[in-house]
């Protein structure tokens, strides 16, 4: 507002308005999403730490079921894969 005071543009007031309900909005979303969403951002943040450690192609064993699994990382994506063995003994 007091921008367009000094400079008399319809769009400089426009804008800010826009920039005003944006930022608003923006705020009222992230005050709704709760502390669920935000314990899941630092578990998700935690184990992304942690693959950064693990070499790529690193096969590991799951403690308690015994599956393999392997992380893979790209740039914006992180997958957790289950590896089934083959069965040694074919298909039934």
């Amino acid at each position: 507002m007091l921008a367009y005071l000094r400079f008399p543009y319809l769009a400089l007031l426009i804008t800010g308005a826009v920039v005003a309900v944006l930022a608003s909005a923006t705020s009222i979303a992230l005050l709704r999403r709760g502390r669920e969403w935000h314990e899941q951002d630092v578990l998700i943040r935690e184990l992304w730490a942690l693959v950064k450690r693990i070499p790529c192609g690193c096969v590991l064993a799951d403690p308690d079921t015994g599956d393999l699994l392997t992380i893979e990382r790209e740039r914006w994506c992180l997958t957790l894969a289950v590896i089934d063995p083959p069965d040694p003994f074919g298909p039934d």
